[in-house]
C-alpha cells in the first residue's frame, strides 16, 4: 500500500463524503477503529473549514503524541483554526489585541475635550 498520507490525498477531492473519508483517515493515523462520533466531527470541521484544512489537521495531529482520540474535536478545531489564521491573517483583523491602552488615550481626549471652554457667539441684530 502507498503512503498512508498520499492515499487519502488523493481520494479527497473526488469523494462524495469527505467527512468519513477523513474519519477513516484519522482513525488509521492514529490506530483506532472508526466511529459515529468521528464521522460527526469530521464532518463538522468539513462543513467549517472545507476539505483539505480539516486533512492537515490531521497530519498536524498525528505528528503529536498523548493524543485524547476519544473526543478529537477540540485539537482538530485548533489546528484548522491557525492554518486558516496562516493562510490569511486579515481574518482575525487584530481580534487578539488587547485595547486598554486605547481606551485610556481615548478616555484622557474626552477629558481634555470636556476642560476646553465653550466658544461663545454673539448674535447678529
Amino acid at each position: 500500500m502507498e503512503n498512508i498520507a498520499e492515499y487519502y490525498y488523493e481520494l479527497l477531492p473526488k469523494d462524495t463524503n469527505p467527512g468519513l473519508l477523513l474519519a477513516k483517515f484519522f482513525c488509521q493515523v492514529m490506530e483506532t477503529t472508526v466511529s459515529k462520533s468521528e464521522i460527526i466531527t469530521f464532518n463538522r470541521l468539513v462543513r467549517l473549514y472545507g476539505r483539505s484544512i480539516p486533512y492537515f489537521a490531521v497530519l498536524d495531529v498525528a505528528g503529536m503524541s498523548n493524543v485524547n482520540t476519544e473526543n478529537p474535536f477540540p485539537l482538530l478545531a485548533y489546528f484548522c483554526k491557525k492554518r486558516i489564521e496562516q493562510k490569511s491573517p486579515e481574518v482575525n483583523g487584530g481580534a487578539y489585541v488587547n485595547l486598554d491602552n486605547k481606551i485610556e488615550k481615548l478616555a484622557e481626549q474626552v477629558e481634555a475635550q470636556k476642560n476646553r471652554k465653550k466658544l461663545k457667539i454673539k448674535e447678529l441684530n
